[in-house]
């Protein structure tokens, strides 16, 4: 995202203590992103990988992102999940939709392969044998 995530605070308390809210970390915005934004993100990862499903990001450190505006946050961290497949097989995919929508005009060094203002495309690498992560490449 773009912008600061209004209405999302971080809890830094450990489980059964009180709240400890604080600014969500500048390194964190990359996962928030309104409904829309984060459905373009969507449509972009959808083009390039089979059973894509955006959900709002909860269970484990996700559980420390405190929204203020309830009960449907606009802004709100999301992550799709998906498959896709290369000459080795099949391999997940887990991806902030709003991160990709940044990056298709902001390279993220030593990830996207594309300089600001060249032609790209969406790409699949596999990083692990069952792991994949999407990348901007020079179209």
């Amino acid at each position: 995202m773009t912008s600061y995530p209004n209405k999302v605070l971080r809890n830094n308390a450990t489980e059964n203590m009180p709240l400890e809210l604080r600014l969500v970390d500048d390194s964190d915005w990359r996962r928030f992103a309104s409904k829309e934004d984060a459905e373009r993100g969507f449509g972009m990862i959808d083009s390039v990988t089979d059973n894509a499903k955006m959900e709002v990001a909860s269970g484990g450190e996700y559980d420390q992102y405190v929204y203020l505006d309830q009960p449907e946050p606009d802004v709100c961290c999301r992550i799709v999940r998906a498959t896709a497949r290369d000459e080795d097989g099949a391999m997940a995919i887990a991806e902030y939709p709003s991160d990709i929508l940044d990056r298709d005009t902001t390279p993220m060094a030593f990830v996207d392969t594309y300089e600001p203002g060249q032609a790209h495309v969406l790409k699949v690498r596999r990083v692990t044998p069952t792991l994949g992560t999407l990348y901007w490449d020079v179209a």
